[in-house]
């Protein structure tokens, strides 16, 4: 029985790290488009979060997209220079 519950608490705190690990990789990859394409960049980056998707996961995707792009446009022209906060409006950070 406890080499069971080992198991899951192992593999639930490996899908912490992976997930970790992918929101880091999100991360920097809006900083760099955020620098090489503006804002225009992220758009297309949160528009693109959805490929691959089917059914509901991908209607869910596209409603938290449509979500989040407001508040990243309007961040952005609030402060333009703040890569960091515009990343995480667009909740790649």
């Amino acid at each position: 029985m406890s080499s069971k519950l080992f198991l899951v608490v192992f593999l639930i705190l490996l899908s912490f790290h992976v997930a970790n690990a992918q929101k880091k990789k999100n991360c920097k990859r809006c900083l760099d488009i955020l620098r090489k394409q503006g804002i225009e960049g992220v758009v297309s980056m949160l528009n693109q979060s959805c490929a691959g998707l089917n059914g509901a996961e991908k209607h869910f995707c596209e409603q938290s997209v449509k979500r989040r792009i407001p508040s990243t446009q309007a961040q952005f022209q609030y402060n333009p220079n703040d890569h960091g906060t515009i990343c995480k409006k667009a909740e790649f950070c």
